[in-house]
């Protein structure tokens, strides 16, 4: 690769990457293309150079967020493998409840993703997937589609309780939420 087509490059990975913030913080459609390059450095004029479309740099961010999400899991995957508590903590820690922009993808834009492009639906759906394998590991030992049955039950309250956390105004009430679900999702294993 000549300079050009790494700087390209670097440039594109810069602008998904504070995309994939902005999106959470802000909102898919909250989030015109002229405040994300603002956001990522660069004017409005150079995002055509990089994306045929703002569907595109959406999935591509969605991605990458589910991408995150699978990494921060992934040292809580390495205890043992009966501690699920452990698990659904380190998904649902109470600070991304207040910082939709580095947290669940689900939780900050769920229902804008249901509205989304087809390829960005099927990006959503295939780490949603991804997601529920890393709980339906920690099953115990059921059978495997047992465990994925659970593991999505698991993801999806967990996304529920976290979306409801960032929702409600109260921070005692917000605790309350993301405990008790971790409660339920132990009662899975």
């Amino acid at each position: 690769m000549g300079k050009s087509r790494v700087e390209a490059a670097q440039t594109r990975e810069r602008i998904v990457d504070t995309a994939s913030t902005v999106f959470r913080q802000n909102g898919i459609h909250q989030t015109g293309i002229a405040e994300l390059m603002s956001a990522a450095g660069l004017t409005h004029g150079g995002f055509y150079k990089h994306f045929a479309s703002k569907d595109e740099l959406i999935a591509e961010a969605s991605a990458l967020a589910l991408r995150q999400a699978e990494q921060r899991l992934a040292p809580a995957e390495d205890g043992a493998p009966a501690d699920l508590e452990a698990l659904a903590w380190t998904y649902l820690r109470l600070e991304e409840a207040a910082h939709a922009g580095g947290g669940c993808l689900f939780a900050a834009v769920g229902s804008e993703l249901a509205r989304a492009a087809p390829a960005t639906r099927q990006v959503a759906s295939d780490g949603f997937e991804r997601l529920v394998q890393v709980f339906a590991r920690r099953m115990g030992a059921v059978p495997a589609v047992e465990a994925t049955r659970r593991g999505r039950i698991a993801l999806s309250i967990m996304i529920g309780a976290l979306t409801m956390a960032r929702i409600v105004t109260d921070p005692e009430v917000a605790r309350t939420l993301l405990g008790d679900a971790v409660e339920a999702v132990k009662q899975l294993a």
